[in-house]
């Protein structure tokens, strides 16, 4: 099962390597009104794709401005919000893992365009930080948190630990 497991996240990082690669932050891009966020949200789709599914080791000056493009949007998007806590996300000292984490659930907001619903948006960032993870793991090293979400994904009980965590109320 282990070799199994292993054999599908090498081709879906070879698959999707070989799409990442292509994105570009858009030069000139200007960030003043709520029409130019709009104007660039496939971009940002395409910016968080790319930060999650490129390995960690490689193009590392791309990554920085990548990431740059991505906060410059996420700062001035009046409809997108980040929940940030160590008790709900305690691998946020990890700029890389909190970048992929802000990038999944903006990612999450713009192409569901719900932007109200903690949970969903939470589980959606986490969810990427698995999957960078997974893909990054010999760079990162072990984290403990992220192996926990892991293991609460693996066994069905993550949306409930979170719905905990954020006193969630339906």
């Amino acid at each position: 099962m282990n070799k199994l497991k292993l054999v599908i996240i090498l081709l879906m990082t070879y698959a999707i390597n070989s799409y990442a690669q292509t994105f570009e932050v858009p030069e000139n891009y200007k960030l003043e009104t709520k029409e130019d966020y709009a104007k660039y949200e496939n971009h940002v789709i395409e910016a968080v794709n790319w930060i999650i599914e490129t390995p960690i080791s490689e193009n590392k000056p791309k990554r920085k401005e990548v990431n740059k493009f991505i906060m410059k949007w996420l700062t001035g998007s009046s409809d997108v919000t980040i929940y940030l806590s160590s008790d709900v996300t305690p691998f946020i000292n990890n700029p890389d893992l909190r970048m992929v984490y802000m990038g999944g659930l903006v990612k999450y907001s713009i192409e569901s365009k719900d932007y109200k619903n903690e949970l969903k948006k939470v589980i959606a960032g986490i969810n990427s930080v698995i999957i960078f993870y997974e893909i990054n793991k010999e760079d990162i090293g072990i984290n403990e948190s992220v192996e926990s979400f892991i293991a609460l994904k693996n066994n069905g009980e993550l949306e409930n630990t979170m719905k905990v965590k954020l006193h969630y109320t339906e």
